[in-house]
C-alpha cells in the first residue's frame, strides 16, 4: 500500500528493503536484497563489502544513526546480531567511540515536542489500507512520556479528530 501508483509502469533496477515486499509485481526482473533485519543500512554496509566499497566517514555515522533509529537503540524487537555487529562496525569508522551517548543524543534531539500537533502527528505517518477501510497510524518517538503536558496531549487528540474528519479515516492512531 505505501509503493507508488505508477509502480507498474516504473522501472525498476533494484531494491533494498528489510519490510515484507507483499504483493509486488513489475514488468521487468531486477537485483533484490531483502533481509530480516532490524534496518536497511545493516544491508546496505553488506552491499558496500559485496562491491568491495569503502565507507565514507560521514555516510558511516549516518549508516550508525539510522540503525540505532529503527532499532531503537537495540531495544525493538526487530533487532538482530547482525544490526548489532553493524553498528560497532560503522561506528568505529566514523569514529563515534560510545554508541549509547550518540544514540541517546538523537533521541534526545526526536524527542522535542516544540512543534505543532499536526506536524507531531504526521512525522513517521502512514496510511494502512484494511478491507476497505483506512486507516491513518502514526508514530511518535518520545525518550521520557513525561514531557508531554496534558495541555500538549489534549492538543493533539484534537488535531488526531480533525485529521479523521477532514482525511476521512477510519480511524487515526498516534503510538
Amino acid at each position: 500500500e505505501q509503493l507508488p501508483q505508477d509502480i507498474l509502469q516504473s522501472h525498476i533496477e533494484f531494491i533494498l528493503d528489510h519490510h515484507n515486499l507483499g504483493n509486488l509485481r513489475t514488468k521487468t526482473p531486477f537485483e533484490m536484497w531483502v533481509q530480516p533485519v532490524g534496518c536497511c543500512s545493516t544491508i546496505v554496509l553488506d552491499l558496500y563489502k559485496h562491491y568491495n566499497l569503502d565507507i565514507p566517514k560521514d555516510i558511516a555515522g549516518i549508516m550508525c544513526a539510522a540503525i540505532l533509529n529503527d532499532t531503537t537503540m537495540f531495544k525493538s524487537p526487530a533487532t538482530t546480531e547482525k544490526d548489532i555487529t553493524a553498528t560497532k562496525k560503522l561506528a568505529k569508522i566514523a569514529n563515534i567511540d560510545d554508541i549509547d551517548s550518540f544514540g541517546m543524543n538523537m533521541f534526545k534531539i526526536k524527542s522535542n515536542i516544540n512543534e505543532s500537533a499536526r506536524s507531531l502527528i504526521r512525522r513517521d505517518f502512514k496510511n494502512i489500507i484494511v478491507g476497505k477501510n483506512v486507516f491513518g497510524i502514526g508514530q511518535l518517538e518520545l525518550i521520557d512520556t513525561t514531557i508531554l503536558s496534558e495541555e500538549k496531549i489534549q492538543e493533539i487528540l484534537q488535531e488526531m479528530r480533525n485529521i479523521k474528519k477532514r482525511d476521512g479515516y477510519g480511524a487515526v492512531i498516534l503510538m
